[in-house]
């Protein structure tokens, strides 16, 4: 759900996505340096980091920006039905 927010609802390739965690957080990762996606999740929220495409002309510097979101907000937008959730 998670990386649908972040990336868009449009995931031709998530069958090729990669899952991992490091440091506290876990990771999602289409295999590519951009496609990248950390979260956390502390209760009701998920806190998430991905690369902010505003924050430099080239890939190599951009930084990572944070966003939050609420658990029962994701289920509501992505899970389509209660067997979902």
């Amino acid at each position: 759900m998670i990386y649908q927010e972040a990336k868009g609802a449009d995931l031709d390739f998530a069958s090729h996505l990669m899952f991992g965690s490091a440091n506290g957080k876990y990771s999602i990762t289409g295999g590519t340096g951009t496609s990248g996606v950390q979260f956390t999740i502390s209760g009701n929220t998920v806190n998430y980091w991905m690369l902010d495409p505003n924050s430099a002309e080239i890939d190599a510097d951009e930084t990572m920006k944070e966003y939050s979101i609420g658990l029962s907000e994701l289920e509501s937008k992505w899970y389509s039905s209660a067997s979902q959730k």
